[in-house]
């Protein structure tokens, strides 16, 4: 089994969960990592690390649409729903060096990151929509990612909706038009 030592390796994001019936996953990249999806003379991604066991893991890539809202990716070898579920929620790395190399920035992006764990609520503080478990950085903006009643929930990251982030109680007040929250839902 080939590994990858992590001081070799770059988080990129992380795999958000499982997508249809064949092994697809939805993918959520780190900003920088589109910067590298776009340049030029970056190579296309063969694979990507995943921690497995204490080590990073190739992960060979059948196909990967990483213009979509959201992205997905198709690896070799897995080819089935269960086995795509067992990847959910796993870190996604990759070679630190071709970053280096096409002078990808991986330092300077602005991160939300400290809003995970935060709670979303509306402008009254009275309907909690539940607790921000990651923060998916697409390419034009980022979205907050939360669960209610197992079903994920994308909030878009955006002045128009966030009325304020009280970090003293980690909450995050929310302007939510009715009816909105049923379009952030994610109906798949």
């Amino acid at each position: 089994m080939i590994t990858m030592p992590l001081q070799n390796l770059e988080k990129i994001g992380f795999v958000s969960k499982a997508k249809g019936l064949k092994g697809a996953l939805k993918i959520s990249f780190e900003a920088f990592f589109y910067d590298y999806l776009e340049h030029p003379d970056s190579p296309v991604p063969t694979h990507f690390f995943l921690p497995f066991n204490n080590a990073f893991i190739p992960y060979f890539i059948e196909h990967l649409a990483a213009d979509a809202h959201i992205p997905t990716v198709k690896f070799e070898e897995v080819d089935t729903r269960t086995q795509a579920e067992k990847l959910s929620h796993k870190a996604v790395f990759f070679d630190k060096e071709l970053l280096e190399k096409y002078q990808i920035d991986t330092s300077d992006e602005e991160y939300w990151d400290y809003l995970i764990g935060y709670t979303l609520v509306n402008s009254n503080n009275e309907l909690v929509v539940g607790k921000v478990v990651s923060i998916v950085y697409l390419p034009a903006h980022e979205l907050l990612q939360t669960y209610q009643d197992g079903r994920e929930i994308l909030v878009p990251l955006n002045e128009a909706l966030i009325t304020n982030i009280n970090e003293a109680e980690q909450r995050i007040h929310l302007d939510i038009p009715d009816g909105l929250l049923e379009v952030f839902l994610d109906t798949e």
